[in-house]
């Protein structure tokens, strides 16, 4: 009778393991599509007015537009912009239920912590694109 309970409790481990890999795998590609949403964004903003974008001029004394130079508002691009827009906010709102997440399934060691590192490397790809913002694009997204 014991080995029926433990198989039960295996079995019920196991889907509770199948549940929580399928929304890591969900949540590690969040990131992901945030960076994607952003870049398309500037690309579609140099399809549109043939220069890539840049912050309207006040908010960043590094990176100013030349004279004459048509810039787009980011929200001039409609659903494309609320995408990404909403993305940026479901991460900053779950990423600490992610990571408590990722941490408890390596306490109890369920197989969807490996994806910890997917996220974990989005994450930190978004944050440097947040802080360093190489090409002036996060500052024209929130302008």
């Amino acid at each position: 009778m014991s080995a029926t309970l433990r198989a039960a409790g295996s079995d019920a481990r196991d889907t509770l393991s199948n549940r929580l890999e399928i929304a890591f795998v969900l949540a590690a590609g969040l990131p992901w599509a945030w960076l994607f949403g952003l870049y398309s964004l500037a690309l579609r903003h140099r399809w549109s007015t043939g220069r890539w974008p840049a912050p309207m001029g006040h908010s960043s004394p590094f990176v100013r537009p030349p004279p004459g130079t048509a810039i787009l508002d980011p929200k001039h691009f409609g659903a494309h912009y609320e995408v990404t827009w909403t993305l940026g906010r479901i991460i900053e709102n779950l990423t600490p239920f992610l990571i408590a997440g990722f941490l408890l399934c390596l306490c109890f060691r369920l197989r969807a912590g490996r994806y910890a590192a997917v996220f974990g490397i989005g994450v930190g790809l978004m944050c440097a694109q947040l802080l360093l913002d190489p090409f002036g694009f996060f500052i024209w997204f929130m302008d």
